[in-house]
Order: structure tokens, then sequence, then C-alpha cells
């Protein structure tokens, strides 16, 4: 019954504070309280009793109200994932019902149906479990629109079942999936570029060993806690000489990577164009903090500058993340001449 998830109360005030940000909203209504998730593509009602919070592990939960002499509250938790390229809704359903028999205590699938969802195909998945010593049930919607997958699941205690069907009933009815949101391409101008960061991702302006001028950084959601290993994109930019040229900058930079990372092994590098300007990429794998990373940049000269691109994530997850880097790299886009090198604020347009 999805117990693996401890409740983390962040409560109503994180919730308004998000809003003011654009990124999730908690409106009371007579139908109960609508939390919106912009940026996650979704809206869904909970009944006005019930408390709302944003986790770690799921995007959202409402928690029923406790029942005097029970520990146990039951609840409605809401997912919104990348939809795996070339998966299907049925391929996910599958998979989900996989897990919760080889996952949860006692976990057994006893039915499998079809629905719809804001007028979408979906799948329903119930399911039974012993997790805690308690004899749970999970009712669990999947749907999928705009390349993402929502995963909606109710959880009860088995005996509580026929008194809760139709308050999960009315919480799935309730759900709602918005157009997807629109890139924003950002300017730096100090650095001298601007492109169109992933949705979603964070951007940090961090400062670097051995790197003079600020690094851009994008950083995919919830990053594990040792932040070089999270999904995530740098770019740098460096001061040359005039009239710079492309090979140099190169060959400086691939001898740096062999001598100052751990158990560099370079897999592939090659010629790219980027704004319309002759580019080189170099991919490889190195070790940080017992874990190996793929990663790969980009290099270019404009003038006096030399930009590096890093992308870099879990080496087992490079493939499945490449089509982000690759879409992100080539918004990339050079403005005019950038003022001294220093912070550079962003700027959307």
């Amino acid at each position: 019954m999805a117990m693996k998830y401890q409740h983390r109360l962040i409560g109503l005030l994180f919730l308004l504070c998000a809003a003011c940000c654009g990124r999730t909203e908690l409106v009371a209504t007579d139908d109960g309280n609508v939390y919106t998730n912009a940026s996650r593509g979704f809206s869904i009602t909970f009944p006005r009793s019930w408390s709302v919070q944003e986790e770690e592990f799921v995007t959202v939960r409402g928690i029923a109200p406790p029942t005097p002499g029970f520990q146990f509250q039951e609840n409605v938790s809401v997912s919104s994932d990348a939809l795996p390229k070339g998966a299907t809704l049925a391929d996910q359903a599958a998979t989900y019902a996989k897990a919760m028999e080889k996952s949860v205590d006692g976990g057994k699938v006893v039915r499998k149906t079809d629905t719809t969802l804001d007028g979408v195909p979906a799948k329903i998945v119930v399911s039974t479990n012993t997790a805690m010593n308690m004899l749970g049930m999970n009712i669990t919607f999947l749907v999928a629109k705009n390349t993402r997958l929502y995963t909606i699941i109710c959880t009860t205690l088995q005996d509580n079942y026929p008194r809760y069907a139709l308050i999960f009933t009315k919480i799935a009815a309730s759900f709602k999936m918005l157009a997807p949101p629109v890139p924003v391409r950002s300017t730096w101008a100090a650095q001298g570029f601007s492109l169109i960061p992933p949705l979603q991702w964070t951007t940090a302006e961090e400062t670097w060993p051995n790197i003079a001028n600020p690094v851009i950084c994008f950083y995919a959601p919830k990053p594990p806690a040792v932040k070089e290993l999270s999904e995530m994109m740098a770019i740098s930019q460096e001061t040359l000489p005039d009239n710079a040229t492309l090979l140099p900058f190169v060959d400086r930079t691939t001898a740096a990577l062999k001598t100052q990372l751990t158990d560099y092994k370079q897999l592939g590098s090659g010629d790219v164009t980027l704004n319309g300007r002759a580019a080189k990429w170099v991919a490889y794998t190195t070790t940080v903090q017992k874990t190996t990373l793929g990663q790969m940049r980009f290099l270019l000269v404009d003038h006096h500058r030399g930009y590096t691109i890093l992308c870099s994530t879990r080496a087992e997850l490079f493939n499945a993340a490449k089509d982000t880097f690759e879409k992100t790299v080539k918004s990339f886009d050079l403005i005019a001449e950038a003022p001294s090198p220093g912070v550079g604020q962003p700027t959307v347009k």
C-alpha cells in the first residue's frame, strides 16, 4: 500500500509559497481543495477535510483525517514522471503490477481493468498487501498524456475500503491534465549566451575550482544527496586571447580531463555545429564518489571566449537523458559581445 513513502508534512504554507513562484497552487472551493501543479501538468481535488502536502517521492499527497484509535490514515498520492520513450500505458501498468507483487510485503494484484480519466484511456490496478502488519489495499490509476505518466495511488485498509471507495472514485474523477508548459529561453548577458533549459529543471549560478567566471548550472528535479551525481548540465565561459581558434582550446580541455578526472575513459569525439559555428564534442566516463558517470562536453570558441557545455548523469542513465541533453545544447545561442566577465543574472524573453 505504498507505505514505503513516509509522510513529510510540508503543509499549506509551502504550497502557498510555491504558488507565488508559479509552480503549485492550493485553492479551497465548494467541491474541495483543488491542487494545481502547472509544471507537472495536472490538477486534482481532495476533500476539504483532508490535508495536502508535497513530498520527496511523490508530487502531492492528500491525507484523510485520522480515525480515533488508528495510526493509519487513508491517503491518495499523485506522481508525475516522464513517460519512457517508446513505452505504452499498458507497459507501464504491467510494470507497476509486477512491482507491487515483488516489492511490497504480501503484495497481490487482485484486479486490472480499463477506465478513462479526463477523457483519456487509463488503467486501474487493484492490489492487496500486508505491509506494516496491516491488511492494506491500493487502488491505482495510471494515465499518460503529453509524454508524461501520471500515477494516482489510493491507499486504505481492506476493512475500510467500502467506506472510502466512493471518495477515491470522486478524487480520481477530479484529475485533470493541463496543457504542457511552454519552454522559456533565458539569457545570461555577462556570459554571452542564451538557451532554453529543460522544463522543471532548476538553475543555479556557481563558483567552480579553477574556473574564473561563474558557471551556469541546470539540475534535473529531485537531485540525489550528492550534488555531483545529479543529472545536470553546466555551461562555463572563459576568456581566451583575441582571435583564438577552436583546436587549441579543445586540445587543452581534453588534456586537462585526462589528468584531472578519476578513471577517465574517452568513449568518442567528433564535430558538431552550434549556433552556426563549428564546435567539438567529447564523450567519456569518470568516477565520482565511487559512482561511474557518463559525461559529454561540447566545446565552442567565439572570438576571445571559450565555451564548455557539460552534460552529466550516471553512466547507466546517460542514453535515457541524451535526448534532453541534445535538445538543450541545440538551443544554445550566442548573443552580442558580453561585457566584462562577472556575475550575470538571467533574463527571460
